[in-house]
Order: structure tokens, then C-alpha cells, then sequence
């Protein structure tokens, strides 16, 4: 019986604590990647752009992954009973997962030397329009991704915080 009572406690602060801390609905998908302009710059620009987008899609899903602790009554009477090896195993998976996002993060700086070089190999002509259109498609899914990225890292970092003060039991 007070099993049951501690759990149902945790499950309430659990979900209090999920729909303060919660990702909003992601805005990643709503960006189509414009087909191949045959013009390598350009390409690999579009191609780096369209990687950065995957990759922030990927992170909310590997996050989304981790964050169902709240909805495994296992992991939370776990957690809410202070079980070490729970509590640093999550604390591990978020700081991966916080890693990744600084990775992609160090990857997004090399996109304005990309996107340079890519305008300038735009060639005259009626083929410069789409080729200038596929470029600035990638602002948005830059965008987005930035959007996501900065997201990510405060849900990580208050899930980070809210496990790390969690008392654990001592060896």
C-alpha cells in the first residue's frame, strides 16, 4: 500500500513536472528539400542544410525516447524510491543526448562558409532563379532546426536538473 501511494505521488509530480518541461509540437517536416541543382557547391550546401534539419528530427526523437520516463511506472517507482543506478542512467542518456545537440550545433558553424561559396557559384542566366530559390529554401529548414536545437536544450537541461537533486540511495 504505500508503494502505491509513493508512486501515485510520483506520478503526480511526474506529470506536473512533464507539462512544465515538455517540448512543444515540433515544427520539423515542414521543410522540403529543393532537388539537386547539378552545381556542386551548391549541392553540398543544400546537402549540409538538409543534414542539420535530419539530424535535429532524429535528437527530438531520441529525446522523446529517453523522456517517456514519466509514462514507465517501473523507471518512476524507481526514481521515486531514489534507485542510484535509475537516476544516473538517465542522467547519462540526457547528457548524450545533450552532447549530440552541441555536436550538431559545432557542425551548423561551418554553414555560412558553405552557403558563401555556394552563392557564388550561382551561374547567369534563367537557371539562377531556381538555383537562388533552392538556397534560400534552406533558411527555413536552418530555422527550424535552430528553433528545435534551443528547445531541446532547456527540456534536457531542466530534465538534467530535476534528476541530478533527486537524492540517491548511498553505496
Amino acid at each position: 500500500m504505500k508503494k502505491l501511494i509513493l508512486l501515485a505521488a510520483f506520478m503526480v509530480i511526474a506529470f506536473q513536472g512533464f507539462s512544465q518541461t515538455s517540448l512543444e509540437p515540433t515544427k520539423l517536416g515542414e521543410w522540403n528539400r529543393p532537388a539537386a541543382t547539378g552545381i556542386a557547391d551548391v549541392d553540398q550546401y543544400i546537402d549540409a542544410c538538409a543534414d542539420m534539419y535530419q539530424e535535429a528530427m532524429d535528437i527530438r526523437k531520441q529525446y522523446e525516447a529517453i523522456d517517456t520516463l514519466t509514462l514507465n511506472v517501473g523507471e518512476a517507482l524507481e526514481i521515486a524510491q531514489n534507485n542510484d543506478e535509475t537516476i544516473n542512467h538517465k542522467i547519462a542518456e540526457y547528457k548524450a543526448l545533450f552532447e549530440r545537440v552541441e555536436a550538431q550545433q559545432q557542425a551548423a558553424a561551418t554553414l555560412p562558409a558553405l552557403a558563401e561559396k555556394a552563392a557564388k557559384s550561382v551561374p547567369l542566366g534563367l537557371k539562377a532563379i531556381a538555383i537562388t530559390k533552392a538556397i534560400a529554401s534552406t533558411k527555413n529548414a536552418i530555422k527550424l532546426a535552430v528553433e528545435e536545437n534551443v528547445a531541446l536544450v532547456k527540456a534536457i537541461t531542466q530534465q538534467l536538473s530535476t534528476l541530478s537533486t533527486a537524492p540517491v540511495k548511498g553505496e
